[in-house]
């Protein structure tokens, strides 16, 4: 998430963008809500739970948005917070980057289901040896 922040910051900073605080801010609010939600399950897919099961997060995540909405568009918080209204290009990158975090957390969690799956099959052999009926493991018997 740091990392997805800073390249996000950096990009903000040397192109030179209008209210590029207001920028990485919003990143870091887009963030920790996708965080919040993937994190849920450490191995099931957000995908796959139900969203409603959670209302305290749901509250919590239309409040933020609203809250961050409000900060950057009403004039005189701007003025309060030293935010910038953000024009349609600049929205979508903090959105693009809350997208990368998705797509990689949830990645990571598939190959962990993935592997959990060929270990419980028994495909990872080399701490049981072979299965049974399939000849000697090479093992010297104990004696």
């Amino acid at each position: 998430m740091g990392m997805v922040n800073l390249a996000v910051a950096w990009w903000a900073w040397t192109t030179g963008q209008p209210g590029w605080q207001t920028i990485v801010m919003s990143a870091v609010v887009l963030l920790q809500i996708v965080e919040a939600h993937v994190t849920r399950s450490s191995s099931d897919s957000v995908f796959s739970l139900n969203p409603f099961s959670n209302r305290a997060l749901l509250l919590a995540t239309g409040l933020v948005v609203a809250l961050q909405t409000i900060v950057i568009y009403a004039p005189p918080l701007q003025g309060i917070f030293g935010t910038a209204a953000l024009d349609a290009h600049q929205v979508v990158v903090p959105f693009a980057a809350g997208l990368l975090l998705l797509v990689v957390t949830e990645g990571a969690k598939w190959f962990g289901r993935r592997r959990a799956a060929l270990l419980l099959r028994g495909v990872d052999r080399r701490r049981d040896g072979p299965a049974e009926g399939q000849g000697d493991s090479g093992r010297v018997p104990r004696g």
